[in-house]
C-alpha cells in the first residue's frame, strides 16, 4: 500500500514540483496539445523558475502552497501531486490556482488532501491560530485512508 503525505513544501521540493507538473501536462493534454510544446526541453526548467518564484518571491506570499508525496514501505517519498491557492478576495474562500498529480495516482487521496490542505483548511480556522499569518504555508498534513481524488 501507498502512504500519501501532503506538507508545505521547501526550495529542496522545486525540481519534484516542476517534474509533476511537466509530467501531468504531458499525461493529461497529449493528443490534444502538440507534441513539440509538450516535449519542448525547456518546459522542466522553466516551471522550476515559477516554483522558485513562487515559494521566495513577495508577490505569492499570500498563496498557500503544498505538495504531495507517495511513499510504500522501504523506499524513499516520491513527490506525485502539487497544489497551490490564492488569496480570497471579496471575502470569498481561497481559490486553487493549480492541482496537479500524477496519474497514476490519481484515486490514492493525493488530490483531496491537496485540496484540503490549500483550500479547504485555508477557510476555517485552526487551533492555536485565531487569525492567519500573512504568507503562512499550509501545514503538514496526510490523507485517511479513503481515497476521493
Amino acid at each position: 500500500m501507498t502512504a500519501i503525505a501532503v506538507r508545505a513544501p521547501s526550495q529542496a521540493d522545486v525540481p519534484a514540483m516542476a517534474r509533476v507538473v511537466v509530467t501531468s501536462w504531458r499525461e493529461t493534454y497529449r493528443g490534444l496539445m502538440r507534441d513539440d510544446v509538450l516535449d519542448d526541453p525547456g518546459m522542466l526548467a522553466w516551471r522550476e523558475r515559477f516554483w522558485t518564484a513562487a515559494l521566495t518571491e513577495p508577490r505569492y506570499a499570500a498563496n498557500r502552497v503544498a505538495v504531495a508525496e507517495a511513499a510504500t514501505p522501504g523506499s524513499d517519498r516520491e513527490g506525485v501531486g502539487v497544489a497551490m491557492s490564492g488569496p480570497p478576495l471579496d471575502g470569498a474562500p481561497p481559490a486553487p490556482l493549480q492541482l496537479y498529480v500524477l496519474a497514476e495516482h490519481h484515486g490514492s487521496g493525493a488530490g483531496a488532501g491537496l485540496l484540503d490542505t490549500v483550500v479547504r483548511r485555508a477557510s476555517r480556522p485552526t487551533c492555536g491560530s485565531p487569525t492567519p499569518t500573512p504568507g503562512r504555508r499550509p501545514s503538514t498534513a496526510s490523507t485517511g485512508s479513503s481515497p476521493t481524488a
